[in-house]
């Protein structure tokens, strides 16, 4: 019927000959209740909203946005315009209404298929600057029943239009499937910009198959296994994982209810592959952390043999020895006793492969749900190059992300450190920015603009940004994404900033506490607090920090340790500008807003008045105004 190599689109149609509506593709929780969706629903979904887009006027090569949570909206809106020739591109839902106008204006976006009456507002405020959108099409009508703006239609009338117009042009949709091509694009991936303004990346089809074989090469996947989609596909590995692995392995998605039940329908549903983001992990882990140390001494200790026995099995493991019956033993009683019931409450249960990519993650993360059974891996993907490298099952060293991957990616270092890529994962360049797309490619080489070199076994060590190292007077260099990571690994701190203190030869760091985890803490210890601000200002959450800051400084050559730290006052903020909508700092916006404080801690002053302009709700405006300690790590606050 469809050859099935060069397009999802086809594969979709494949899908739906092999299992029409005798296998679910799709499941999406309503109120409580899983609503399942099979191939030829899902199949019937595509069909009928692509001819429904064709008879409003969109075109092949236009732009076709969506807006919203992960819905199996969002999937069939996205592959029913690539089946039309049109390209998808796709938002975060927490996006601000000037984050959602520039991208909207950048891309020439025609029409936009939101969620919900939050994400219509949004795009309403903003409608007057967006002289070439012609549509809204929202698929929850919850609240905007009296809405009278001709720009918007509901995903169910276009749905209905479809239907209409397949009765008149019978074959048509068939029609647009068949003559899709590999080299067309299908995606526009804007980067989270955290040097300067998102830049729209241009995947074509070739690119989105080619980094799914390659992925379900190392890592094969089965039309019987079930994935939870939770993170927005407008991060391109979770469209690999979420959308094309589904329909290139045949398994079920899974959608949760809202994003506050994340956690719940994961333990319900119990996938057996998972991807979270390295700060979802991060998460996880200060979670488990914190309920051990609060728990029962019987319960502390069985922790703590297990996880002597699963790194003894896993040292075994590592060198390819043989494990004999005491030791298997051993492992399945501290399987069933211990990390057993540590897997299901994190909805890992029957979890073959957990993955993990987009920033960096800490070793000691890693090697933390190594030593709870979980198979942790991390792949290193850029939205420019979508597969490069990931973990083997076997071969997962948490110092690196892994082997280059089998096939169809080749990879080196430049004379300055920098990883280049090339290959069919790698994008058509940059959308409108022909300079842009000049400087990211070198002689058919992308540069990354990542530091990265091989260990002795042909692993991919990542660094970090080549712009972001941290060079002291001697030459030595050092990346603070790793020492962020690690500072992060701790139950007690939430996020941090390190930057380069007087003279290049040590750091200072701006840390921001855990509050629900350092509340507990203190709770615990009958230290009273008030605020965040509060709590995070008192002596003996310093001391607490501190003895973080200690550890991780023991990773640190001397020369390059943290030396002073202050709490900041409340938390990083993605609406700041502080952070990207994937949640990395935006290092250079966050050092010039806190030059000051930065330059504070170099200093001998004890503390540092910060001033912050709030709005209240009638409109006025104020100044609060809140010290912050400085705090030697060696000794104590204001040293």
């Amino acid at each position: 019927m469809f050859r099935m190599d060069d397009t999802l689109l086809k594969r979709l149609a494949e899908n739906f000959r092999k299992y029409g509506s005798g296998k679910i593709a799709m499941r999406k929780k309503y109120l409580g209740i899983w609503k399942c969706y099979t191939w030829k629903d899902y199949y019937d979904h595509v069909k009928y909203f692509s001819l429904g887009m064709l008879k409003l006027g969109v075109k092949g090569g236009e732009k076709v946005c969506i807006l919203g949570d992960n819905d199996p909206e969002w999937c069939w809106a996205s592959l029913s315009t690539q089946a039309i020739g049109a390209i998808s591109l796709g938002i975060f839902p927490d996006s601000s209404p000037s984050e959602i106008e520039y991208i909207l204006k950048h891309s020439d976006t025609t029409v936009v298929v939101a969620k919900d009456q939050e994400e219509v507002d949004k795009l309403l405020m903003v409608k007057d600057g967006l002289s070439g959108l012609r549509k809204i099409i929202y698929w929850d009508a919850v609240g905007l029943e009296f809405y009278k703006d001709p720009l918007l239609v509901s995903f169910t009338e276009i749905l209905e239009s479809g239907k209409r117009h397949e009765a008149t042009a019978p074959g048509l949709f068939e029609e647009k499937v068949r003559a899709g091509k590999g080299e067309d694009q299908a995606l526009l991936a804007y980067t989270s910009g955290t040097t300067g303004s998102p830049k729209g990346v241009m995947i074509s089809h070739a690119n989105l198959i080619g980094s799914i074989e390659i992925w379900l090469r190392d890592d094969p996947l089965y039309d019987k296994d079930e994935y939870v989609s939770y993170l927005c596909p407008a991060l391109v590995t979770e469209y690999i994982l979420g959308i094309g692995a589904g329909l290139v392995a045949g398994s079920t998605v899974n959608f949760p209810e809202a994003p506050e039940t994340v956690q719940e329908d994961l333990r319900e549903i119990g996938p057996h592959y998972t991807l979270h983001h390295p700060r979802v992990w991060e998460e996880l882990a200060r979670t488990v952390q914190i309920r051990i140390s609060g728990s029962t001494f019987f319960k502390k200790l069985s922790y703590r043999i297990a996880v002597r026995i699963s790194r003894r099995v896993n040292e075994l493991r590592d060198r390819k020895k043989k494990l004999n019956v005491l030791w298997k033993g051993l492992y399945q009683l501290a399987h069933r006793t211990v990390f057993g019931p540590i897997k299901r409450h994190l909805g890992l249960s029957r979890t073959r492969i957990c993955y993990t990519g987009g920033a960096s993650l800490a070793p000691e993360t890693l090697r933390f749900f190594s030593n709870v059974g979980i198979n942790l891996k991390q792949v290193y993907n850029l939205t420019e190059a979508i597969c490069v490298a990931m973990h083997r099952s076997g071969e997962v060293n948490p110092e690196t992300v892994g082997h280059v991957v089998s096939t169809g990616v080749k990879v080196r270092i430049s004379e300055e450190g920098e990883l280049l890529v090339k290959g069919g994962t790698v994008c058509q360049g940059y959308y409108k920015d022909a300079e842009q797309t000049r400087k990211a490619f070198s002689d058919g080489w992308l540069c990354t603009g990542d530091a990265a070199h091989f260990d002795r076994d042909g692993q991919l060590v990542y660094l970090g940004r080549v712009s972001e190292v941290l060079s002291t007077s001697k030459g030595e260099k050092l990346f603070p994404q790793f020492v962020e990571s690690s500072l992060r690994f701790s139950p007690y701190i939430k996020d941090a900033m390190v930057s380069r203190g007087e003279g290049g030869d040590h750091l200072v760091a701006i840390i921001i506490i855990d509050s629900g985890n350092v509340g507990m803490w203190a709770d615990n210890r009958k230290i009273a607090y008030t605020t965040y601000s509060d709590i995070s200002q008192k002596p003996e959450v310093y001391d607490l920090v501190r003895g973080e800051v200690l550890r991780v400084n023991k990773l640190l050559p001397d020369t390059l340790q943290i030396r002073k730290f202050t709490n900041l006052f409340r938390e990083f903020d993605v609406d700041e500008s502080e952070l990207t909508r994937t949640r990395k700092l935006k290092r250079g916006f966050l050092e010039s807003r806190y030059s000051q404080l930065i330059d504070a801690m170099h200093k001998e002053a004890p503390e540092f008045v910060v001033e912050t302009r709030i709005k209240y709700r009638d409109g006025k405006e104020g100044t609060i105004r809140t010290p912050l300690k400085m705090a030697s790590v060696q000794g104590g606050t204001g040293e």
